[in-house]
């Protein structure tokens, strides 16, 4: 046995554990983010539908309603769904269209996915720092990714409007919705 194949080994058991470990983890969220009812409201129902106009998508998506989220966020890489919290339904439509068109964004684009596939390479190569650097830069770019396609073909005062909303739901939740919880 040489050290090579101790250190292949450890390495090996390391990324194993960390692997079954977020799998775990994931999952447990997932299960508690599954038992949301999609809403009934109407008013956000609406809005909804005017978002999946604007960039159809083929695959499914739900719209659920929350106490609990720190902001709005999509899960689920088959079935999507956009859950928002409560607080989000007070804001006036404008505002809720520009939050929902912009999961919509994280939805069409399968960021979910991605996110996936980055934390299980951050689980294999948690050895290596430039991938946690690539995870945090890659949440970045999907958020401005997201606002990109969301302001494309707005006018000024729209892609302010938008900006306002941003900052409002910013304002709301704290920096955990602009760090790439969203």
């Amino acid at each position: 046995v040489t050290v090579g194949w101790v250190l292949l080994l450890g390495v090996s058991l390391v990324a194993a554990v960390l692997l079954i470990r977020f799998l775990v983890l994931t999952r447990r969220k997932l299960r508690c983010l599954g038992r949301f009812a999609p809403t009934e409201d109407q008013r956000l129902l609406d809005i909804f539908a005017r978002v999946k106009q604007s960039a159809p998508s083929p695959r499914k998506c739900t719209l659920c309603v929350a106490d609990g989220p720190s902001g709005p966020c999509v899960f689920g890489i088959f079935h999507s769904t956009i859950l928002l919290p409560r607080a989000v339904c007070d804001l006036p439509d404008e505002e809720i269209y520009y939050v929902l068109k912009h999961e919509w964004q994280h939805h069409v684009g399968r960021d979910a996915l991605v996110k996936l596939l980055i934390q299980l390479l951050c689980c294999v190569m948690r050895w290596n720092p430039f991938v946690y650097l690539l995870k945090g830069n890659l949440n970045q770019t999907l958020e401005l990714k997201c606002d990109a396609k969301v302001i494309q073909g707005l006018g000024e005062e729209q892609k302010t409007r938008y900006a306002e909303a941003l900052l409002h739901v910013l304002a709301l939740f704290g920096r955990q919705t602009a760090e790439g919880k969203s």
